[in-house]
Parts: C-alpha cells; sequence; structure tokens
C-alpha cells in the first residue's frame, strides 16, 4: 500500500511544517525580515502537505478492502516519519527506549493487519 505509507509521510510533513510555522525557535537563522516571508511558505507547505496526505489516504481506502490495512500502514508511517523529521531537522534526540517502544507499536500494527487479513469476511449473508 504505497499510497497508505505516502500519507502517513506527508501527514509528517504536514506536522514538521507546522512547527517551523508556528515555532520561532525552530527558525534562529531567519533574520526578522524574512520571518514572515518564510512562515507564509511554510504555512502553505503544511496545507499542500495535509492536502496531499487525504488524498493518498482517500486513494488508500478507495483501493483496500478494508480501512484497516491503510490505517494501519499511514500510523506506522507517520509516526517513524515524524520522529526521524524531529531528529533531524530540531535535532530531538532519539533513544534507545524510543526504538525500543517504536519497534513494539509497528510490531503491534503489524499483528493487528496480519489478524484483519486472516478474520473471515463478515458481510456474508448471515440469514442463512
Amino acid at each position: 500500500m504505497k499510497l497508505a505509507a505516502g500519507a502517513g509521510v506527508f501527514a509528517a510533513l504536514a506536522s514538521t511544517f507546522c512547527k517551523l510555522t508556528v515555532d520561532a525557535t525552530a527558525c534562529l537563522a531567519i533574520t526578522s525580515s524574512d520571518h514572515v516571508l518564510i512562515r507564509g511558505l511554510m504555512l502553505a507547505c503544511m496545507l499542500a502537505s495535509n492536502g496531499f496526505m487525504w488524498v493518498l489516504f482517500s486513494r488508500a481506502l478507495e483501493a483496500s478492502s478494508s480501512s484497516l490495512t491503510p490505517t494501519v500502514i499511514n500510523t506506522a508511517f507517520n509516526f517513524v516519519t515524524s520522529a526521524l523529521l524531529g531528529s533531524v531537522v530540531f535535532s530531538e534526540p532519539l533513544s534507545w527506549t524510543w526504538a525500543a517502544g517504536t519497534s513494539l507499536i509497528v510490531c503491534g500494527l503489524a499483528l493487528v493487519h496480519a489478524y484483519e487479513e486472516r478474520a473471515p469476511d463478515k458481510t456474508e449473508d448471515k440469514s442463512r
């Protein structure tokens, strides 16, 4: 589900652009005269990222037989991408406990997805 993965990445990008828009300390290298222009650009990028995320997620839902699969994939990619962007763009630390917790969350999402794939179709006619 490349569409759902892309939606998760764009959701993380939207969060990053939002932080760059509203957090004055995130852009310390920017001169005061350029602040308004840069923040306006970050706001536009945030809105565009949100738009792309919704388009990709909607298409992933249409392409899937269940809404669970795109939701699980979107969540996993959003979570991991947000952490990586936070580390790269904002120098936020990633600890071993973060890695362990993320691994458990992604494994849990994979288990939910695997169970959903094996579950019997509940849309069959139950009147028999």
